[in-house]
């Protein structure tokens, strides 16, 4: 039982750092589609205002 946490820190540091890898590329791709083109296509006309 004593591996347990330290192999339980492991794998969330590891689960954290790919997941904030995972959340930049989204942040960098959000702040490079005007309008967030991935939900709210600009056909809709939605970033016309």
């Amino acid at each position: 039982m004593g591996c347990l946490p330290r192999l339980f820190w492991v794998v969330s540091g590891w689960l954290w750092g790919f997941w904030g890898v995972f959340i930049a590329v989204g942040w960098v791709i959000w702040l490079f589609c005007p309008g967030d083109g991935v939900f709210a296509p600009s056909e809709n006309g939605a970033d016309a205002e």
